[in-house]
């Protein structure tokens, strides 16, 4: 049996004073250390939390990516063998850590994937991101973008990870496949949790997040040369479409 000592969970939090106390105080009977990252909640989050676990706090929210990878970067500094990263909405069931921990004897990393999804919408844009995924990768992960991974220390180490919203978790299966390390999933039910902070532009940036990562590296991957080639140019139509159209979106909006 693992011991817990050995395993720190990484929880990124933004607004979520209904449920963050009771995230933690799950998720800290599974667990040597909870490692709470507040990205400049502007409610009682961090009061709720602080003084009953390790707390990160940013002073200005910072964005999803960022508050993880600041939250993954310290667990990884600290030398805990095995690093949990889950989210604060009460979705992620920390009851399965034991779980995904005993997996990660097989694989360097091992993703939690849902049976339940907030929507309809929610489902097609993680299936859509999901056929991309596959094809660079070759995982065969069902929910790639689930906030539920599990890491081993060393594997953690050699992603080098620089999104700071919602793409972080697209990041990390690409990474993880440029750095050739095995990815396994394990099935989870979840509640229904209705609200998401993810709006259409995430979505839109997610994707394009995407296009730009095959460009940089896509002849890098251990994958055949007609995947490369059809990702190479399936990117680039899509960074011709789909930035200038971030680029009005976030334009309008400080606009208007």
């Amino acid at each position: 049996m693992v011991s817990m000592k050995k395993v720190a969970v990484v929880i990124c939090a933004y607004n979520e004073e209904k449920t963050i106390s009771a995230v933690v105080t799950r998720s800290k009977k599974y667990s040597n250390e909870v490692i709470v990252v507040d990205d400049g909640s502007t409610d009682k989050t961090y009061p709720l939390v602080k003084g009953k676990c390790t707390v990160l706090r940013n002073r200005v929210n910072k964005g999803k990516g960022f508050t993880l990878r600041r939250g993954l970067a310290y667990a990884a500094k600290k030398g805990f063998k095995y690093v949990i990263m889950h989210d604060a909405d009460g979705e992620d069931d920390p009851k399965y850590i034991p779980k995904m921990i005993k997996l990660l004897s097989k694989y360097d990393i091992v993703v939690a994937s849902r049976s339940i999804r907030r929507s309809e919408t929610r489902r097609k844009l993680n299936n859509f991101t999901n056929w991309w995924l596959r094809v660079a990768t070759e995982y065969k992960i069902d929910d790639p973008c689930s906030g539920y991974n599990a890491f081993n220390l060393s594997a953690l180490k050699s992603l080098n990870l620089i999104s700071n919203n919602f793409e972080c978790e697209t990041e990390i299966v690409l990474e993880a496949k440029r750095n050739e390390l095995s990815v396994g999933q394990m099935n989870v039910v979840m509640p229904y949790v209705s609200y998401s902070h993810l709006k259409a532009i995430h979505s839109l940036q997610i994707n394009n997040f995407y296009d730009v990562w095959i460009l940089r590296h896509v002849y890098g991957l251990s994958i055949s040369f007609s995947k490369k080639m059809f990702l190479f140019f399936a990117a680039l139509g899509g960074v011709v479409v789909g930035k200038p159209l971030e680029w009005m979106f976030m334009f309008f909006r400080r606009v208007f």
